[in-house]
């Protein structure tokens, strides 16, 4: 009973902040990065610059099914927001009942930060929050359930999905293992597969980033450790404190002293081995330690920590749930009661004051102003277009930030250009473009805004520059900010600083073409031999004919009859549509890449051929493909010959590079290909232990 009564208040409570965000979502204009976010939904990559691609993503997903408006772009905070709520009541729930769990989600929505800027505004850090809580409860279903080693593949792929999203979430690795190498029960999972194969499935998962990076010269990592853990002092005592009082700001200070004594408290209470302590000690600690080690000497942002406090919540609920009764524990209970109040007034003040005004702040003060005008001046700027055309003039600005707010009203029909010294996302975007002779001689557009006000003049070299009148923007009838615009003319980029023009230091690198070096170098160190040596041309002609498919299927069957008679139909029915599906899958692939075979792309007097001179459908090896399956099905059946089947397997794939048919990526993708549908066979049938079948 009590159950269903805190289920249906956490209903009220999600709908109903749900409804106020979703109205805000609609109502409030882009910040700064929200926007820098939008440019990467609508200039698609592997990775980014500033981050990870996952939110890209999300908001390209959203403008696809809704429209480019603001209520797209932050469907993934809200929706994020949703999925958080309910993890914390289940977190708190388990951690104490559904009263508990209920605080949570109420102390969750009232710290400004996740409520108010995590809620509505879409930062890879909202994401983030999600997938971190996910973590911490799929890890806590196998410290309760000693036989669900299963789950250690979602925990994979949710950390994989992390990393996509932020490069805080390596630090889910140490927090997973802190957890098991401290918890007696979970210790056994070291000397278990399921461990070790989610780790590399997060890494797998993980490699769109890598490739990006290696493409770029690392470019995103190095800035990324430099920006959060570079060369710095150990200790500047002002730096510090401005860190703390950011972070007590954008908490609500009073709710702040609450999480900072819960850190003290869940420390306490892993030193006394509490299991469920453990769990959410391992989980914050290692985000906020190395976020406070960083803001002894230099500038913390306040959200970069903010997925350690948020682990907190459930233990600060469930403090708060029992601090109802008792004398001394009443006031605290107040106390607490009080403090959330305050945090909600405060989770109001952010929407409250960029819709209304409510505070009489001067525009340089008022943060809310970021948001505001942009569609404005982006209407001026077409209509000066307009009156001008003659002038082609192009429209360009020296940040990323306001490149990319200007941008949301402004392409794909103009064009926004970010001409700066500093690397940014811009850089990469542009590199292609080449700048310098693009936009020699033509007439450009600048324009700032008060909070990055700057004048033309001193950063490149025009003909003539003319100002425009200030464009003045207000809100409810007060004045919120200027905007200035330039008219630019004959850009002179042979007399402007080429940094300007281009900022990277490096021409990025491909990661095909490495690929395909790589490929081509395995196929002619396999393949040398052919035709050279009838000894190895026979044994790889047997190898080769045993992996086809006349030869497998029935090898496999006898197998099967052999080992798993009672049961033969089941298995060889799930080694029959396994099969299937995959020859679908690669006869799919075939078509689309129309890859010719190592024969027509390197040429007769390269390629050394065994057998029949194939030419075309060489991506991916339906030959492998039919092999691994065989393999897969056999080494899980018969675990005892699996070192046997597995050496066969190989060799088979190696077979078909010495006779030339295929490339080595031909193989690992027809391997692939089964592997994929060996899994997914097995799920739909329900895995079976073979070990407790004994036939």
């Amino acid at each position: 009973m009590e159950d269903r009564k805190y289920i249906r208040y956490l209903a009220i409570l999600v709908t109903a902040t749900t409804l106020i965000r979703v109205w805000l979502a609609h109502s409030l204009g882009l910040g700064v990065d929200e926007a820098h976010y939008v440019q990467y939904a609508l200039n698609p990559a592997l990775s980014y610059y500033d981050h990870p691609p996952m939110v890209g993503y999300l908001i390209r997903l959203f403008i696809i099914l809704i429209g480019k408006h603001t209520l797209a772009v932050r469907m993934p905070a809200i929706l994020s927001g949703i999925g958080t709520a309910v993890l914390l009541f289940v977190l708190g729930k388990k951690l104490k009942n559904s009263a508990a769990g209920f605080w949570t989600v109420v102390i969750f929505n009232s710290i400004p930060l996740f409520s108010a800027i995590g809620g509505i505004t879409v930062v890879p850090d909202t994401i983030l929050s999600f997938f971190y809580l996910l973590s911490l409860l799929l890890l806590w279903r196998i410290y309760d359930t000693s036989n669900r080693g299963g789950l250690w593949y979602t925990i994979g792929a949710v950390t994989g999905l992390s990393l996509l999203t932020k490069y805080t979430a390596v630090l889910l690795y140490p927090s997973i293992l802190l957890f098991i190498a401290i918890t007696p029960s979970m210790r056994r999972w070291f000397r278990k597969k399921e461990f070790y194969l989610s780790l590399l499935l997060s890494i797998v998962i993980f490699l769109p980033v890598v490739i990006w990076n290696y493409e770029n010269h690392w470019a995103s990592f190095t800035f990324q450790f430099a920006h959060g853990m570079g060369e710095k002092s150990f200790f500047v005592l002002e730096e510090f404190l401005k860190n703390i009082g950011a972070q007590a700001g954008v908490y609500s200070p009073f709710i702040f002293i609450f999480i900072i004594y819960t850190l003290i408290h869940t420390v306490v209470m892993s030193v006394k081995k509490n299991a469920e302590y453990l769990l959410f000690f391992s989980f914050a600690l290692p985000v906020i330690l190395i976020f406070a080690y960083s803001g002894l000497s230099s500038e913390v942002l306040p959200h970069w920590p903010a997925v350690g406090y948020l682990i907190l919540l459930p233990v600060l609920g469930k403090l708060i749930c029992e601090s109802s009764t008792g004398t001394g524990k009443k006031i605290v209970h107040r106390l607490s009661v009080f403090s959330l109040a305050t945090g909600i007034a405060l989770t109001l003040v952010i929407p409250v004051q960029a819709l209304f005004r409510v505070i009489p702040l001067s525009p340089e003060n008022d943060l809310t102003n970021e948001m505001t005008g942009w569609k404005e001046i982006a209407e001026r700027i077409k209509e000066i277009q307009r009156q001008e055309k003659d002038s082609d003039f192009f429209v360009f600005t020296h940040t990323f930030y306001i490149a990319s707010q200007a941008a949301f009203y402004l392409e794909p029909e103009i064009p926004v250009y970010c001409l700066s010294k500093k690397i940014d996302q811009y850089d990469f975007w542009q590199y292609k473009q080449a700048l310098n002779e693009k936009l020699n001689g033509k007439n450009g557009l600048f324009f700032c805004d008060d909070n990055y006000k700057k004048s033309p003049e001193k950063l490149y070299a025009f003909g003539e520059i003319r100002q425009e009148k200030d464009f003045e923007i207000y809100i409810r009838g007060k004045h919120a900010k200027n905007f200035y615009i330039y008219k630019c003319y004959r850009f002179e980029t042979g007399k402007t600083d080429p940094l300007i023009l281009q900022s990277l230091p490096f021409a990025p690198r491909s990661f095909k073409m490495l690929l395909q070096r790589w490929n081509e170098k395995v196929f002619f160190l396999l393949n040398a031999a052919a035709g050279k040596n009838r000894l190895l041309d026979l044994f790889f002609t047997l190898v080769n004919w045993l992996g086809t498919s006349y030869v497998l299927i029935p090898v496999v069957g006898l197998f099967m009859w052999w080992k798993k008679r009672k049961k033969f139909r089941r298995y060889f029915w799930m080694f029959a549509l396994s099969m299937l599906l995959g020859g679908i899958a690669v006869h799919f692939l075939k078509e689309i890449f129309s890859f010719p075979r190592p024969l027509a792309y390197l040429g007769k007097e390269l390629v050394n051929v065994v057998g029949p001179p194939l030419k075309m459908g060489s991506f991916p090896s339906g030959h492998s493909q039919t092999v691994f399956t065989g393999v897969l099905f056999l080494a899980w059946l018969i675990p005892e010959y699996q070192v046997a089947f597995w050496t066969i397997g190989v060799l088979s794939g190696i077979s078909r590079c010495y006779m030339g048919a295929h490339f080595p990526f031909d193989i690992f993708a027809g391997f692939v290909i089964a592997l994929l549908f060996f899994f997914v066979v097995r799920l739909c049938f329900g895995e079976i232990n073979v070990h407790r079948n004994s036939d």
